[in-house]
């Protein structure tokens, strides 16, 4: 690999842990705990712990949830998977897939988007989920 490669992905900014805004207010803390992102060159990593701010699902019936969209500068060029689960009664843990979305045509996207690994699962305010991502914005 030339050394220009590696200093794309290891040089540059370093961001730190930043709260996420939390625009769409879908979600609270959990505790003492939320949810942040962090850009360390083009290295995007989401970490935290939230809550829900209405049962799931909604009262459409409808079990994808948008919790929230990255900051203009963090959206990825493609989608990028991350790790939840729900600790749930009896300590059971349940998968959700979660994926931020690749930023479009006009400039949007960013949405991180939560769905059930199944839908006859629901997940109520009471539930924290776990979430856990890394992925590149270019």
């Amino acid at each position: 690999m030339a050394s220009g490669t590696i200093n794309k992905y290891m040089d540059g900014i370093d961001t730190g842990w930043l709260e996420m805004p939390n625009a769409n207010n879908a979600w609270v803390k959990s505790g003492s705990y939320n949810l942040y992102y962090r850009l360390c060159g083009n290295i995007l990593s989401i970490q935290g712990q939230i809550r829900l701010t209405e049962d799931w699902p909604d009262t459409t019936g409808s079990y994808y949830r948008q919790i929230d969209t990255m900051p203009i500068g963090f959206r990825p060029a493609k989608s990028i998977n991350i790790t939840c689960f729900i600790n749930s009664s009896g300590n059971n843990q349940r998968i959700v897939s979660g994926r931020i979305t690749n930023i479009n045509s006009t400039g949007g996207g960013g949405a991180i988007n939560l769905t059930p690994a199944t839908n006859n699962e629901p997940i109520t305010t009471n539930q924290t989920i776990f979430i856990q991502g890394v992925g590149f914005i270019d």
